[in-house]
């Protein structure tokens, strides 16, 4: 698939971490086409089901804080390491979501490396 657009393919990578205040989940997401790094986000471990809807709803409303139907794709397809029982919470959160897709492997593939050049 070749891209054209940003907001085409948006990554949401998630992974833990450590913080005085306890355990954390840091969410980050990256645009395919331009490889930009959206706000991330990061809370506590979710102790409710919806903790975590917030989480994602917020990670989400960061990739589409700026849209412009001019120069943003009007669909996204998003590639994520989230469980798949997720995946409905985040084609809820934004009417440009057409696509969701729950591949660990995939998604470390391309957000690893960006975020390791970030951070080196």
């Amino acid at each position: 698939m070749k891209l054209t657009k940003p907001l085409e393919v948006v990554y949401i990578y998630s992974f833990l971490t450590s913080t005085q205040e306890g355990d954390a989940i840091m969410y980050v997401a990256l645009d395919k086409f331009s490889q930009y790094a959206f706000k991330p986000y990061s809370c506590l471990m979710h102790k409710t089901d919806d903790e975590l809807k917030t989480a994602i709803e917020t990670i989400v409303f960061n990739v589409f804080k700026d849209y412009n139907a001019l120069r943003h794709s009007r669909r996204t397809i998003n590639v994520t390491n989230l469980p798949p029982e997720t995946n409905s919470i985040i084609e809820n959160s934004h009417k440009n979501i057409y696509k969701v897709i729950s591949d660990v492997e995939k998604t470390e593939k391309f957000v690893i490396p960006i975020l390791d050049k970030m951070f080196s």
